[in-house]
């Protein structure tokens, strides 16, 4: 069943409304947001943590990723987050 028809089901059964859907979507921004918030307060972590808990022994394929990635954060350092590091 389509999205807009199982809406439609729903909404005319009475088990959802346009003033529900308003709710939630507000209820889950808020709760994003200070996800978001509280997140970017915590201590970030160096870039080889994203390659060292993934395997015994790095990869190839992850190796030459974490080069690429640490040329790209060295080479445009204004896109990245102060106290990101490498």
């Amino acid at each position: 069943m389509p999205k807009k028809m199982f809406k439609k089901w729903v909404v005319d059964n009475g088990w959802w409304s346009e003033e529900d859907e308003s709710k939630l979507r507000s209820s889950t921004r808020k709760q994003l947001l200070q996800a978001i918030q509280a997140a970017e307060k915590w201590e970030k972590q160096p870039l080889t943590e994203l390659f060292n808990d993934v395997y015994d022994v790095k990869t190839k394929n992850l190796e030459e990723q974490e080069v690429g990635l640490k040329a790209l954060v060295e080479k445009q350092p204004q896109d990245y987050p102060t106290g990101f590091h490498i």
